[in-house]
Formats: structure tokens, sequence, C-alpha cells
């Protein structure tokens, strides 16, 4: 019986191919219990079973894209079973045995896991009913990039948000909001003397979100491109990148790292003294109870914090974008002080195009601090959707994603208000389609929608971007910000520690660092 039970089922596939129907029909998994896929050119049914970790972005984003979906398609049943324990998410997909979940949302970097990985070539290849803009040509070239493996797609970006420097608008007015280094500081020494303490941050072990605010001035200061070129070992010389062993001390991290230390530095008094030994979730709720004005974070933040604070609250807080870095000026030669790098990024922030726009700048000029402007370090850059191989609903998965980036999935995406978006290249219909349910949203999205996301390269990179001293525990915020004297370091000191630790030995862990990463065959001699 069961033999002419199969003989049924490839015939009638095999008719269902000579007739030009998509056609997939499974057996029921009885160990499951779930009803298998059926995806015909007139039907669309079976059971999702969907896996997310939980960060600060939560569900709300996930929630609609599949009540959106199941509207299309009734005969769905979608389960979302979420997890707050990023690592017990990872292990599942890296134990290459999941046959519970058809599709897995994380943040893990999973480069090394690619075998055990559904290609998704066809997703990112396919465009939606009625529309003409495949899903590859809808992302970011900064994604597309750094999900491709080869020439195989094996992650789908799942959401993206910004982090950037949010603000307490009963201190700080949107006339005060600084846009360079330069006027920062001197924001800081203003709400100092107000008896205000202008910033907090967390010194937990882990967190480290000055990183992001540090590599965003580090590439301000040189440009995108020679700080991602940075990153494989090389520099920019005459528009062409070329290995050079420089690349692992470029002048750009020491200017970021100065910033750092001038806004972080203990005994300037600029941050919440006991910033070191704050958990990160006690000091985002000193922040939100007004114990502070400013506080580097992400768009999450209020959708991660709405148990913590009273109601209401939540609309004394705005975000600005990073200030661009006021040692900018050192790269052009018609921008002669800080005042007047302050009035042109304020002209482009206003919306001007080119040189033109603003008297005595060139061009050149103009482009660089404009290009500095729109920087913006993308959270949760390494955040994607996988099907693993074994997963049971393979297509009904696909066509899931597939809808998460129709026009209408990315709409249903963006309005959530969770501080998250998926990272499409055209924003302009999110203004028309998003309702903003407090200023915190409508000014980070504006930064998101406006900008230019980047992020550090999480695959294949030599030099680490970063120049914290090792004895500072690798971390910036405890570095500049420890009570302890003799645990803080000069930003100074610190990128002359790590240029003597990679010049030693005639570059040695420099190229040491390009062979393992394949850039080189060996060390020249």
């Amino acid at each position: 019986m069961k033999k002419f039970i199969r003989l049924g089922i490839i015939a009638l596939v095999i008719l269902g191919i000579v007739a030009g129907i998509t056609v997939t029909i499974v057996l029921n998994n009885k160990e499951s219990g779930r009803r298998e896929e059926i995806i015909t050119d007139e039907t669309v049914s079976g059971d999702l079973s969907i896996r997310l970790w939980e960060g600060g972005f939560g569900d709300d984003w996930l929630i609609k894209v599949k009540n959106g979906f199941i509207k299309k398609y009734p005969n769905v049943k979608i389960d979302i079973d979420n997890s707050v324990e990023r690592q017990v998410v990872f292990g599942e997909i890296a134990s290459g045995t999941n046959t519970k979940y058809d599709i897995y949302f994380s943040d893990a970097i999973l480069y090394d896991y690619v075998d055990l990985l559904e290609p998704l070539n066809d997703v990112y290849t396919s465009t939606w009913n009625g529309e003409s803009s495949t899903v590859e040509s809808k992302i970011e070239d900064v994604y597309l990039d750094a999900f491709i493996t080869g020439e195989t797609y094996y992650f789908l970006p799942a959401y993206t948000g910004i982090y950037g420097f949010v603000y307490n608008s009963d201190y700080i007015s949107d006339e005060e909001t600084p846009v360079t280094t330069e006027e920062l500081k001197a924001l800081c020494g203003t709400l100092k003397t107000s008896g205000v303490t202008p910033i907090i941050y967390s010194g937990e072990t882990g967190v480290n979100y000055w990183n992001y605010a540090y590599s965003t001035w580090f590439a301000q200061y040189e440009g995108l491109q020679a700080y991602q070129q940075m990153q494989i070992g090389r520099i920019m010389v005459d528009g062409e990148a070329v290995i050079d062993p420089s690349s692992a001390y470029l002048a750009g991290g020491e200017k970021a790292m100065q910033v750092c230390e001038d806004l972080l530095w203990y005994p300037n008094g600029y941050s919440d003294p006991n910033g070191t030994g704050l958990q990160f979730i006690v000091a985002q709720r000193n922040f939100l109870n007004g114990s502070a004005a400013l506080m580097y974070n992400g768009s999450w933040m209020m959708n991660e914090m709405r148990r913590h604070i009273a109601e209401g609250m939540e609309n004394n807080f705005k975000m600005m974008r990073t200030p661009v870095i006021s040692a900018i000026r050192e790269k052009c030669t018609t921008i002669e002080s800080d005042t007047e790098l302050a009035a042109l990024i304020r002209a482009i922030d206003n919306g001007a195009q080119s040189a033109e726009d603003f008297e005595g700048v060139n061009e050149a000029d103009f482009q660089r601090v404009k290009d500095a402007r729109l920087l913006n370090y993308a959270a949760g850059e390494m955040s994607s959707a996988v099907i693993t191989k074994t997963a049971q609903n393979k297509n009904l998965a696909k066509l899931f994603l597939r809808y998460m980036y129709s026009d209408e999935g990315i709409k249903l995406h963006a309005s959530s208000m969770q501080g998250c978006t998926l990272p499409i290249k055209e924003k302009d219909f999110f203004d028309e389609n998003v309702e903003y349910d407090m200023e915190f949203y409508e000014t980070s999205y504006k930064i998101m929608f406006s900008g230019n996301r980047f992020f550090n390269n999480n695959r294949d990179a030599a030099v680490d971007p970063y120049c914290t001293a090792t004895s500072a525990a690798d971390s910036i915020e405890k570095q500049f910000g420890s009570k302890n004297p003799s645990d803080r370091v000069r930003a100074a000191d610190s990128f002359k520690e790590k240029k003597n630790l990679w010049t030693a030995n005639n570059n040695d862990k420099f190229w040491q660092e390009m062979i393992a990463q394949g850039y080189v065959t060996e060390k020249p001699q």
C-alpha cells in the first residue's frame, strides 16, 4: 500500500510539473504534529514555526508581519516561540539538528555555520506579486556585502536600528543640540555648571556602547571607505586601496578616542561618577528618571524600558545624530573654524545639497562633511533570519520571508514603533505610512530614514579598529571613567600602545593577521 501511495504522489507531481503548476506535497509529520506546507497556485496552507531571539526591539514587529501574512493566507497557522536567551537560540541553530522551527530570527554571527543553513538566493532574487523590485534590490548595499558568502546568501536581514545620543528635552532644547564634538563638549560644560550631570553610561562588562560612538567618529574623520578598507589592512592611495601596515594605526583612531576621553574622563566631571559600576538597565532607568541629560543609546531604548518608567515620562526624550568630529577640519581646506563647521552642518541638516548652497566651502569639503553627518552606526547589524537545512517547511518559510520584504510587509514591520525597521534603500514611503506615538521615535526614525547605516566588519576583518588600552579591560567607559586614577589611560597612550603592538618585529602582528584572513600568503621580506 505504501508503495502505491508513493507512486500516486510521484504521478501527481509529474502532472503538476507538466501543467506548469508549482506543487509541493508533503505527508503530515507525525513526530511534530504540525501540518506541513502545501503551496500551489491555488492554495497556501500549513503550520509555520518561528523561533525568535527577543532583544530590546521586542516582537511586535514580527507579530505585525505575521498577522499581515495570515490575512493574506488564512489557511496558514504561525507559531512564534520567543526566547531572551541569546546563546540558547544560537545553540539550536549551531547544533544542526533542528526540526522544530522553520525560521530562526537571531543576532548570532553565523558565518562558520553556513553548511547547516538553507541557501536563500531564491528569496533575494524574488519579486512579490504585483511588484517590480527584487528583495535584493531593496536592501542597503552594506547588508548585501556583509550577508553574502561567496555567491550565496544564507542570511536575510531581519531588523536594524541605529545608535545616537538620546537627550532629555527638559535639560537640552532643540536649539542647543550640538552638531560638532566641540559643541558637545561645550554643552557638557554648561550643563555641569548648571548642576545637571551631562552624561550617564554603563560600565557593565560586555555593554561597550561607546565603542559605536568611537567607530562613528573614526569613520567620520577618515571617510567611510577608508574606515572600511582599514579593517582589511588597506589604506587609500589616490583612490586605490593598498595593503599597508599603517592601516592598523590610522590617525582617526586617536582622534576619535580623544573625543571619548574629553567627554568621559572622570576628573572632568561630565559623566555620572558611578558610571563604571552601573548595570546597563540601572543606568538606563536612572537616565529616564532624570539623573542626566544625555545617554549614548539605541533606537530601541523606549521599547525596552516601557515597563520601567511612568506613563508620559517618555515624552521628555529625543534622539539626535552623533555630532560630527570637529577634527574633520584637518581633512578640509576651506573650513577655518568649528563655528564654520557647525554652520555648514546645520545647513546640510536643513537641506543643503552642494557647495553652491553654502558660501565659502569647496565641493570636496562639503561632501566630506555631508557624508560624515549622515553616518549612523547600525544596531542589530547581524540580526538575521535563517532557515536550517533540517527545517520542515522550507517553502512556506521562504514565502513568509518574501512577504516580509514586500512593500506591505516593510510598512507593517516599521509601524510597530519598536525602534527598528528593515534596512531598505528607498525610505520615502515611511513618512506616509508610519504614525509616531512619541517624539523619541519621530526623531530616531528620522535619523534612520535619512542616514547612511554602517557597521564594523564582522566576518573577515584583519585589523581591529579599537585602540582601547588592554589594562582597561577593553572598555572605553572604564578606560576614561574609572574612579581609580591608576586605572585610567589617556587616549594618546592607548593609541601608542596599539601602534607599538602592531609595529613590533617589523609589523609582525599585521602580517600574521593578514595571513590568517587569506589576504596574503606570507610576510614580505
